[in-house]
């Protein structure tokens, strides 16, 4: 199955498939390293507000941005800004994938540099384009 590896959206929320096949073809989304995912957000995501815990749903939330009822809240101790220079090393997985999703920051050697204003990109997508 062919994928369309430019099409806009970040590579950590690919399939694996996709970023297999991605990575194979165009060289795109090759960095990724898999959190363990805690619980599968997928399941039970259409009857999300009635079927899933507390648990799954600030988890699902914070880490797929799935099963929201606002913004995802700040998991503890992640200061995405602490040890940002050093963020490859001293970052666990949750907090790289937390950061890039949330913030732009932390990611691996990815952005849409075509997509959105100037004015709205965050400091890491600038200096990456």
């Amino acid at each position: 199955q062919d994928f369309d590896c430019l099409d806009k959206t970040n590579p950590r929320g690919w399939t694996e498939s996709k970023r297999t096949w991605c990575c194979k073809h165009d060289k795109i989304g090759c960095s990724w390293d898999p959190v363990k995912d805690t619980y599968d957000c997928h399941a039970g995501l259409a009857n999300w507000k009635l079927g899933w815990s507390q648990d799954k749903m600030t988890w699902c939330c914070t880490y797929k941005m799935l099963g929201c009822l606002h913004e995802p809240p700040e998991p503890d101790g992640y200061d995405c800004q602490k040890d940002v220079l050093d963020w490859e090393k001293a970052w666990p997985q949750d907090k790289k994938t937390y950061c890039c999703k949330k913030h732009g920051v932390g990611c691996n050697d990815w952005f849409d540099c075509f997509k959105d204003k100037l004015s709205m990109w965050k400091p890491a997508k600038k200096k990456w384009c």
